[in-house]
């Protein structure tokens, strides 16, 4: 049976005995199997795993943009100092 005709039939089901306590519980969508379950972890798994790696370098690439932020601002301000950075004195 279809997965969706399985789905509108069980609806049916429920409707009918919606208001009736005696009736035993029913489900309307069926339970996964086993491997689908297996499955969706492995994929869960790797996700974490790659959703890890990429957080890694994210942060890497942010660690080098500051370092390379730093040192482009550092040489902009030597070219444009009339102070002589290391004796602290006016350049002639």
């Amino acid at each position: 049976m279809d997965t969706m005709e399985s789905l509108i039939n069980n609806i049916s089901k429920a409707q009918n005995v919606l208001d009736d306590s005696t009736q035993p519980e029913l489900r309307v969508i069926n339970p996964h199997s086993t491997e689908y379950l297996q499955e969706l972890k492995r994929v869960r798994d790797a996700s974490r795993e790659l959703q890890k790696k990429r957080d890694d370098e994210m942060k890497k690439a942010a660690e080098a943009a500051v370092r390379t932020s730093s040192s482009f601002t550092c040489v902009i301000y030597n070219i444009h100092s009339s102070t002589n950075m290391l004796t602290n004195t006016p350049l002639s």
